[in-house]
């Protein structure tokens, strides 16, 4: 009697195992199935891959952290052009892993070379033509004409100072420029140089290694797989329910970055500021060494958003003191600030601080404008 009781007990629960594997089972192929369906390496949606769920600047290296592929084209890309726009754009990287046409380290006699250096604001675009740099290079075109004019777009997305004057004068120095351009300010505030403790590790390192090591060690190996590795970036299935939660670009923003604010609290505003103009300073020292022209402008952002207003009133107060310093620099180097030029355009803002190409072709004409005369 005792051993017919068992045997019923276990076959009931065999049976609650056979449904429960079978109920989950099912719903594994549902998911992998809806999964590829809309997985953005199939060319039918490449329109639905948000830029920033891609991975722009995937190689960790010394100094800057990280820096885009070279050589390469990445994935379509939904940079919207305009509000609305779902279309994707192919993004194309030189061999120096610029967003700009091949490029030799030596100038041609008679070219005029200017880099615009910043983040994602930089480097973002439609096309490569309707990027900041690509509608400043159309405008000095026809300013310099009949003489060549290169406008290259040296944007690396997440960038800071300290590793943008890094940038200038480990790489950017050689290709001997007339003039560089940076056009930052944002990054600086929004993830400090000083949350990354550790001597000698690049910026922002200890958040992309809690947020892989803490949430993806256990998948690694599965995720490693060609089917399954654009999982990585979140399940772009679930996105087109919560986009928000299910990204893993906003769960290393939302949840990471915030466990790294709390174990690592933010500096003060004017110790945020006082980074970044020093970091100027040094950047404008370097380039009046070098003979070379330039123009430091502070990025505007949506004022929608007055989380970084305190920093940005501190970091335009230091402005003036490096107008006064470099007064008489021959060639000149300029220092503006840009942070309420878009106060009657916030309409081209697609977030906090990226634009659509109306936007970008603004910022052209104001750094065209500002742009100090080449020789």
């Amino acid at each position: 009697m005792k051993s017919t009781r068992l045997k019923k007990i276990f076959f009931s629960l065999f049976f609650v195992y056979l449904l429960l594997t079978s109920i989950i089972g099912t719903i594994t192929v549902v998911f992998l199935v809806c999964e590829w369906r809309y997985t953005p390496s199939r060319k039918s949606d490449a329109r639905s891959v948000p830029v920033a769920e891609v991975d722009l600047a995937p190689h960790l290296q010394p100094y800057t952290m990280f820096g885009p592929k070279r050589g390469v084209q990445l994935h379509d890309v939904n940079m919207p052009a305009m509000k609305g726009d779902t279309s994707a754009a192919p993004v194309s990287l030189n061999s120096h892993g610029f967003r700009y046409d091949e490029l030799n380290i030596q100038k041609e006699e008679g070219t005029k070379r200017i880099f615009v250096v910043g983040g994602s604001v930089v480097f973002y675009g439609h096309t490569n033509e309707t990027t900041i740099s690509g509608y400043l290079e159309a405008l000095l075109q026809k300013k310099y004409a009949p003489a060549q004019v290169q406008v290259i777009n040296t944007g690396i997305t997440g960038i800071i100072s300290d590793q943008e004057l890094i940038l200038i004068v480990e790489t950017l120095i050689d290709f001997n420029p007339d003039a560089v351009i940076v056009f930052d300010g944002y990054n600086d505030c929004l993830i400090p140089a000083s949350f990354e403790q550790r001597l000698g590790y690049p910026f922002k390192f200890k958040e992309l290694e809690l947020a892989w090591y803490d949430s993806k060690a256990l998948l690694q190996r599965l995720l490693a797989l060609p089917f399954l590795s654009h999982l990585r970036a979140g399940s772009h299935f679930l996105r087109r329910f919560s986009p928000q939660r299910w990204s893993y670009v906003s769960y290393l923003r939302d949840v990471k970055a915030e466990e790294i604010r709390q174990n690592m609290p933010a500096p003060s505003a004017e110790a945020v500021a006082a980074h970044w103009l020093k970091n100027w300073r040094k950047m404008a020292l370097f380039l009046q060494a070098q003979q070379v022209a330039g123009l430091f402008a502070l990025q505007p952002f949506n004022q929608i958003d007055n989380t970084f207003n305190e920093q940005y009133d501190c970091m335009e107060a230091g402005i003036d003191a490096l107008r006064e310093e470099f007064a008489t620099s021959e060639p000149p180097i300029v220092f503006q600030s840009y942070r309420h030029v878009m106060k009657e355009k916030m309409h081209l803002f697609y977030d906090f601080v990226h634009t659509y190409d109306e936007g970008n072709a603004h910022y052209a004409n104001l750094l065209h404008n500002d742009l100090p005369t080449l020789k």
